[in-house]
């Protein structure tokens, strides 16, 4: 189920993580799932430009992080940031 939330350069990127220690994708994504992000759900600067889009969260530590998405299709979906 998670792997619906992630775009297809982020799931690539999280195998080769993956692979380099020895472990699967699944092994990846559930330490992600595990790992907390955030202690609230509050988000800030929302922006979206054509088919990219990312908004501040509030992390684990009382800090503001970014988080990127990627359209695909008519989903939006977690990506890496582009450089």
């Amino acid at each position: 189920m998670l792997k619906r939330v992630f775009a297809k350069d982020a799931l690539e990127f999280l195998t080769e993580v993956a692979q380099a220690e020895n472990k699967t994708l699944e092994d990846q994504l559930k330490e992600l799932a595990d790992k907390p992000q955030a202690a609230t759900a509050e988000t800030r600067n929302e922006k979206i430009t054509g088919n990219r889009a990312s908004v501040e969260y509030l992390d684990e530590k009382g800090k503001w992080s970014s988080m990127e998405f990627s359209k695909e299709g008519n989903d939006w979906k977690i990506d890496l940031p582009k450089v």
